[in-house]
């Protein structure tokens, strides 16, 4: 499990194995479930290791992947668009409503915002 708060996002490093891009297409799903508060909005970015980071609000659509999500967030990724491993930041938004349609009523936010990684 991962918490994340709009001050405060996470950047991980996925360290593959050294069966990691050894065949041709090779292709994972990287699955981020909400474990608690579906109704937070959080950037997921997807970048090869190193700079610049893409960690918070102002940079993370300058990522190679990224979307935003609420509950669930499924992720292809292709060994090939990062052969060596890829970093994932997720980063909250201090406002949700970027994840609602226009005049949709969503419950009051909270901060904290807690995910699994598969």
């Amino acid at each position: 499990e991962v918490s994340v708060r709009p001050h405060s996002p996470q950047v991980l490093q996925f360290q593959p194995s050294i069966h990691y891009n050894t065949l041709t297409d090779e292709s994972y799903l990287l699955t981020i479930e909400t474990e608690y508060n579906d109704d937070k909005c959080m950037y997921v970015a997807i970048n090869d290791p190193g700079c610049p980071w893409h960690d918070d609000i102002r940079t993370v659509r300058n990522s190679k992947l990224w979307s935003r999500m609420l509950k669930t967030g499924y992720f292809p990724i292709r060994s090939a668009q990062f052969p060596h491993s890829f970093t994932l930041a997720l980063v909250p938004l201090f406002n949700s409503s970027e994840c609602y349609s226009k005049g949709t009523k969503h419950s009051r936010e909270e901060d904290l915002k807690i995910v699994r990684i598969r």
